[in-house]
């Protein structure tokens, strides 16, 4: 995505605080609804007034920290997907896999074999096996 951007013209400074000024809200609001439902579940031991306080500060800068290292793995790798096998009796797809730091040299390199949704696999043939690439800049 980054690298997508910057082909746009978009600075990186300001692809990633594009990023955090619209996910720190959501993720926010998300942390404080869990603390209300587990608080209304009683889930949340009675230790005193401020507990509940504190563990969303906690929860905040937790996910703040694995907010921001996702960006910082998104700027600097990019995910390269080809399909290779494709099993005709099973929802069983073969992937070859390549992740690639901002040099080019090669992080991560093999074979995923995953299972595909039975209703998404009968469906129509997009392309012959081996053909069909996806590339995805994280």
């Amino acid at each position: 995505m980054l690298r997508r951007e910057g082909h746009a013209g978009v600075r990186t400074g300001a692809y990633l605080e594009s990023k955090l000024a619209l996910l720190t809200p959501i993720l926010l609001l998300v942390n404080g609804t869990m603390i209300i439902v587990l608080r209304a579940l009683d889930r949340i031991p009675n230790l005193s007034a401020a507990a509940p306080a504190q563990l969303y500060v906690t929860m905040a800068l937790n996910a703040l920290a694995a907010l921001c290292l996702g960006l910082l793995a998104s700027a600097a790798v990019t995910a390269q997907v080809v399909v290779t096998f494709v099993r005709a009796d099973k929802p069983v797809t073969t992937l070859a896999t390549t992740i690639t730091s901002q040099d080019g040299t090669a992080v991560l390199d093999g074979t995923a074999v995953v299972w595909r949704d039975p209703a998404v696999a009968n469906g129509p043939p997009q392309q012959r096996c081996g053909t069909e690439s996806h590339h995805t800049t994280a």
